[in-house]
């Protein structure tokens, strides 16, 4: 399984370098390609991010399901402290 959020930085870093270099028709073509790079892998990130489950819960649908979550551990704790 592929990790595309390692490749985040990187990628951004190579964005900050290829600016940086000489204004010629070669380095704006290095530039477009290495920002359409990190564009799609922004893409992927947010598409990978939606597809988790609970990713099309807003925040406070999530915050109510880890109450709950942490009721039940809560729960389990105090029962299996009793026995």
């Amino acid at each position: 399984m592929s990790f595309p959020y390692k490749n985040l930085l990187p990628a951004l870093a190579d964005v900050i370098d290829t600016s940086q270099k000489q204004d010629d028709v070669a380095s704006k073509q290095d530039l477009l390609a290495a920002t359409n790079k990190f564009r799609d892998l922004l893409v992927t990130l947010k598409r990978t991010a939606l597809n988790l489950p609970g990713g099309d819960m807003s925040l406070v649908d999530q915050d109510q399901v880890i109450k709950v979550l942490e009721q039940l551990r809560d729960y389990k704790r105090w029962d299996n402290y009793k026995k």
